[in-house]
């Protein structure tokens, strides 16, 4: 069903229990609204609003809200989201996010984790099919396509390695560090930190991050249901791929339903070590040392380092290594 056919047919569903629907929006309240929470529309918010400015139903106390509800009250819209549906008044909700990669994204406020759909016509089809709490209802779905979510979330877990944990490891740090720079126009999170661009704690919930902590040369970032603690290191540009055994722990520590088989430290340290004596993993040589690890594929063959000659080289370049931005603020030698 196209959008016209799918509001016509929720309006014949629901005329005997009462349904109001308001009459289209105008391209001004349109153009107004997306002028208000700062990113375009998709194409089929669009259409609707033009079919209509939102509807009522009295089953379930149903929502589409219109233009002006949602701009009513501030709380209802913010930079990339805005509230669009809802149910007994405001007991549950539904919203429309543009995510960082371009997509929209169409989920419950109760778990912001599990994306229901990019489509309104599909969203519109599920409250059609079995209204708010029905089989093929609004709820019945998101169950679903939870229950789907982690029946491939256990076979995940049952193939994990250790050098996916350190991926998504990387992965995460990788997604804390682009949220500094796209927000804030840097290219050196921690020098612009040092040059207090943003405060040492603090909170960027839109872009996900609930809580972030800077430290020394390093950044504790807290995501909804992740924690991931990194450093950086110098080659001499700035990379924050590098990981070590603490920091691998404490990782997996904070997501004991996701890696229940590495929850045992000796597991972790053993595959750890392996990973090292296999050549998987290394620490680099540089000039300014570090404890970090990489993969050693990223790394030049003149970075990797034997751990048997570490010491020796780490004393040799202490003496003649050039002080970087770092180094200077803090006065190391």
């Amino acid at each position: 069903m196209n959008l016209t056919e799918l509001i016509s047919a929720i309006e014949q569903k629901h005329k005997n229990d009462g349904i109001e629907v308001n009459p289209p929006a105008s391209q001004q309240q349109i153009d107004d609204f997306q002028r208000k929470i700062g990113f375009p529309l998709p194409h089929d918010f669009i259409e609707f609003y033009k079919i209509c400015n939102g509807f009522y139903c009295n089953e379930d106390i149903f929502n589409m809200k219109s233009i002006e509800d949602m701009l009513e009250d501030p709380d209802d819209y913010v930079h990339s989201w805005f509230y669009f549906s809802d149910y007994m008044i405001n007991s549950d909700l539904w919203l429309l996010r543009l995510n960082s990669d371009g997509h929209y994204e169409i989920f419950n406020v109760s778990d912001i984790e599990i994306v229901l759909t990019s489509s309104l016509n599909e969203f519109l089809e599920h409250f059609l099919q079995g209204n708010v709490f029905d089989k093929g209802g609004l709820y019945d779905w998101q169950e679903k396509l939870k229950t789907s979510l982690k029946l491939k979330d256990i076979s995940h877990r049952e193939n994990i390695t250790l050098i996916d944990i350190i991926r998504e490891y990387q992965s995460l740090a990788d997604k804390a560090v682009q949220i500094f720079k796209k927000k804030y126009k840097v290219d050196n999170i921690l020098e612009a930190w040092h040059s207090r661009v943003y405060e040492r704690t603090g909170k960027l919930i839109e872009e996900g991050l609930y809580f972030y902590a800077f430290h020394g040369i390093g950044l504790k970032a807290h995501f909804k249901h992740k924690i991931v603690d990194f450093d950086f290191a110098w080659f001499p540009e700035p990379r924050h791929d590098g990981f070590d055994l603490w920091r691998l722990t404490s990782f997996i520590e904070n997501q004991p339903n996701k890696y229940p088989d590495y929850q045992d430290k000796r597991k972790v340290e053993k595959e750890f070590t392996q990973l090292v004596n296999e050549g998987i993993i290394a620490k680099p040589i540089l000039d300014q040392s570090t404890t970090l690890y990489f993969f050693k594929n990223t790394l030049d063959e003149s970075q990797a380092i034997d751990e048997a000659i570490r010491s020796n080289l780490n004393s040799y370049n202490s003496q003649y290594r050039e002080r970087n931005w770092f180094q200077k603020l803090f006065g190391i030698k």
